[in-house]
Order: C-alpha cells, then sequence, then structure tokens
C-alpha cells in the first residue's frame, strides 16, 4: 500500500525573461538526505519526481536553491520547507502537502550597469485565471529626450495546485519589455576671442596669425587679426 506525491516550486525572474535549466534545486529529507537535483523549466515550474511513502507519518522536506552569480541577485527565500503527511484513511493511504512559509516561489533579480529596472507594485490574485496586461510608456517626448511608442503584452497566469496553493508565471509573448529612449540636445555656439595690439605701426588686417588648441595640444582652429587704426604707445624707456 503507497501513496505518491510529486513536490514543486516555481521561479520568477525580475529584469529579464528566464530560460529553462538556468537555476538549480536540491530537494533534501530530513536535514541532509539529498533526493533530487533539478532546474527550473522555461515557463518557471521547478518539479520534482514523483515520491512514494507506505508507511503513515509526517516527511519533512526542503526545497533549496543554488546561489547563482553573474548579474543575478539572489533574493531571499532560498530555501523552504514542505512537509508531507501521509495517513491511514480506512486501509487506503492519503498524503497531503503543508508549506509552512508558503508555496516555495523563488524571485531573482537580474542587474546590468547599463538597463534601469522598471517595477509595479505587486498584485494579489485570489483566483487561479489567465490575466493579460500590456505596458507602455506614457512620458510624452520632451526635454531632449525621444521616448519610446512600443508596447509589449505580459500574460500572468495564475494555477491551483489542488493543495490550496496558487501558483504564478509570467510569460512576454512579443519578447520581455526592454524600452530605449533617446536624449539629444540642440546644438549652441560659443566665440572665443582675445584682442591684438600694435607699438610703432598700425595693426594691418590680417598681418598675424593666431592658433586655438584643444585640452590634448591640438591645433582645432586658426584666425588671423582684424585691423587697427592707432598704435599703442611706446612703452617708456
Amino acid at each position: 500500500m503507497q501513496v505518491s506525491v510529486q513536490l514543486r516550486a516555481q521561479k520568477l525572474t525580475l529584469g529579464t525573461e528566464q530560460i529553462g535549466g538556468e537555476f538549480n534545486y536540491q530537494l533534501i529529507r530530513g536535514e541532509s538526505e539529498l533526493v533530487e537535483s533539478v532546474t527550473n523549466n522555461a515557463d518557471g515550474s521547478i518539479v520534482f519526481s514523483a515520491i512514494s511513502f507506505d508507511e503513515a507519518e509526517s516527511y519533512d522536506f526542503q526545497i533549496v536553491e543554488e546561489p547563482v552569480g553573474g548579474n543575478w541577485e539572489n533574493n531571499a527565500p532560498t530555501s523552504y520547507n514542505v512537509t508531507v503527511v501521509v495517513e491511514d484513511n480506512g486501509g487506503a493511504l492519503e498524503a497531503r502537502i503543508n508549506y509552512p512559509e508558503g508555496f516555495p516561489i523563488f524571485t531573482n533579480t537580474y542587474t546590468t550597469a547599463t538597463k534601469g529596472l522598471i517595477m509595479f507594485e505587486a498584485i494579489e490574485y485570489t483566483q487561479a485565471g489567465i490575466y493579460h496586461y500590456v505596458i507602455r510608456e506614457i512620458t510624452p517626448s520632451g526635454g531632449g529626450w525621444t521616448t519610446d511608442g512600443r508596447s509589449y503584452e505580459v500574460i500572468v497566469t495564475i494555477e491551483d495546485d489542488g493543495y490550496g496553493n496558487l501558483i504564478p508565471s509570467i510569460s512576454y509573448p512579443n519578447g520581455f519589455p526592454e524600452f530605449i529612449n533617446t536624449y539629444s540636445v540642440t546644438p549652441v555656439c560659443v566665440v572665443i576671442t582675445a584682442n591684438k595690439a600694435a607699438i610703432g605701426a598700425d595693426l594691418p588686417e590680417g598681418r598675424f596669425e593666431f592658433g586655438l588648441f584643444d585640452e590634448y595640444g591640438y591645433l582645432t582652429e586658426t584666425t588671423t587679426n582684424r585691423a587697427a587704426d592707432r598704435t599703442l604707445p611706446n612703452p617708456p624707456q
């Protein structure tokens, strides 16, 4: 006489769309007995193989996410306790799954130096279903910025696991939302000037040449002086 259960968890990613096999999870019985290691599926589901029980008692497990590196932030919690309660119901074993900290949902945030995360407030769901959303930028262009006019569909699927838990998953039918804005400026001109004077003779037009050098010593522009019909007095002897 046996009864089987299949333990599950869910993976959600912030900042990018997840791919299958990207994260690793361990199912541990008791304190340290490794039962199985699996990876996430592309839809975020984490599914362990079915486990059979032949005695009526409580069995304690842990689902643990292995640390990830790179641009991923390991958000807490990284482990969940699970209790499988097996009872003898008139000669037939029945099992129920308890999640003391709630259904295991592991969340990681993907960050880069060139992209700023856009995050809306959490939405609470109270029943299973499929929910459709659209994300678009509503800031008008202006002030030097040309804003992105694209829009992205988002589908949130809420599944009832049959044990009183709602399991979320998110999909992006036309790609993960990424808005790119362009900043440009209106050119402005500055005229740099100096003065030229002469002693002992009138200053002729274009007689002397001057160079404008940048901070690295490179010549960027040349020009000559304008004429002046008066001379400076001779300096005293």
